[in-house]
């Protein structure tokens, strides 16, 4: 089992006494000995309101999801397996890193880098068992690399997490094996790119946009929302409930479309809502989670904006019923800076006006290359890499 209770009384957080002439709220207590618990749903509405300080997600739905999960980490203990988060955007200044930054001192035993390796994924997870990781820019990743690909979608089953490594000797001799478990709660980050559907389906996702509202919250000012209050109120919950919740996880029936890996995903998210005594939150939370789990969001398979364009571009082709086997890269610009305004600042960099560099760019991506129209040096595309 893990020691959930480690560093609480270090010095920089120390859990006051009550002989330090500190007068505590009732419903707000900071040990774990002989102290009140706060309700599950107390606790879960003030994560919701310094997650929605912060950042603006599409829906409360998605904002509540994401404060199950939160808490979740903490009871890694009882789970026999654990979803991943996975937050995306199409573009740059969406909030994926700042989403990182305001849940980090939220979950259970973080530790968040922007680059890990297959094996230092493996060795974190088995030298500190129970760590929530939070990798940041997980499109720059080898995500489609075997091996990080295997420890990735094992990490999400206790009894799948293991890889086996050999061991050497101080010579570099092969002396024998060495076995690794990446099992554990993990939140990735990173633009929207064709990750593989295998990683996909362990993962619950967020998709970010630019904020609708405006509201600028710097780094100063969200830091400002951190409650070291809330990681006690955590500690005392897990460990006056960490019984009662792997009872319920045993127990616990869900819908019949909750089935198989949707099932493994969402279970121990639904088994947390018990724990509450509140019955009004109970009732509203479990709407929510099931809103979620029938949003696209949730269901639609994640399109990078690449795919997007090059789909687009597919029908514009068909829309001025190009013929011949290449079309002139002037030609294709014409059709797409005829586009609406609203498609033209999506896509394109320099104000609403499409060049050759950005459509080669966003074609490339997507392995649709610019080439030499024979006989002449004019370039432009083959028509058929399109359909």
């Amino acid at each position: 089992m893990i020691n959930t209770s480690t560093n609480i009384s270090t010095k920089k957080n120390r859990v006051p006494k009550i002989d330090d002439g500190i007068i505590f709220a009732l419903d707000h207590p900071v040990s774990s000995s002989g102290s009140m618990v706060r309700d599950l749903s107390e606790i879960a509405e003030d994560i919701f309101k310094i997650i929605t300080k912060s950042i603006e997600l599409s829906s409360k739905e998605t904002a509540r999801m994401l404060v199950l999960y939160v808490i979740m980490t903490w009871f890694i203990d009882s789970l026999l397996y654990v979803a991943y988060i996975l937050i995306l955007s199409d573009g740059a200044g969406c909030g994926k890193s700042s989403l990182l930054d305001t849940i980090e001192p939220l979950v259970f035993h973080p530790f968040k880098t922007s680059s890990a390796s297959s094996a230092g994924i493996s060795a974190l997870m088995t030298c500190r068992p129970g760590t929530t990781m939070l990798i940041d820019e997980f499109d720059n990743s080898s995500i489609k690399d075997s091996t990080m690909r295997a420890i990735i979608n094992s990490g999400n089953d206790v009894e799948g997490g293991e890889s086996l490594r050999a061991s050497k000797d101080t010579k570099g001799n092969y002396t024998g094996f060495d076995t690794k478990n990446s099992f554990g709660p993990k939140i990735f980050a990173g633009l929207s790119i064709d990750y593989p559907d295998t990683f996909i389906d362990r993962c619950l996702i967020i998709k970010l946009t630019k904020a609708e509202n405006r509201l600028v919250i710097n780094r100063y000012q969200r830091k400002a929302f951190d409650n070291e209050q809330i990681t006690v109120d955590l500690r005392n919950l897990v460990e006056q409930c960490s019984q009662e919740y792997q009872a319920i996880l045993y127990r616990l029936k869900l819908p019949e479309e909750f089935s198989n890996r949707k099932g493994d995903k969402f279970h121990p998210l639904f088994a947390l809502l018990k724990l509450s005594k509140n019955e009004k939150f109970r009732k509203a939370w479990y709407k929510s989670l099931l809103f979620y789990a029938r949003s696209s969001e949730y269901n639609d398979k994640p399109v990078c904006k690449q795919e997007r364009f090059a789909k687009h571009v597919t029908e514009l082709i068909k829309r001025y019923n190009h013929k011949g086997e290449y079309i002139l890269t002037k030609q294709l610009l014409d059709y797409l800076n005829a586009e609406p305004l609203e498609f033209r600042k999506e896509f394109s960099t320099i104000g609403s006006h499409f060049t050759a560099r950005r459509v080669g760019y966003l074609l490339g991506l997507v392995n649709i290359k610019p080439t030499k129209i024979p006989p002449t040096n004019v370039r432009g595309y083959r028509t058929e890499d399109f359909f």
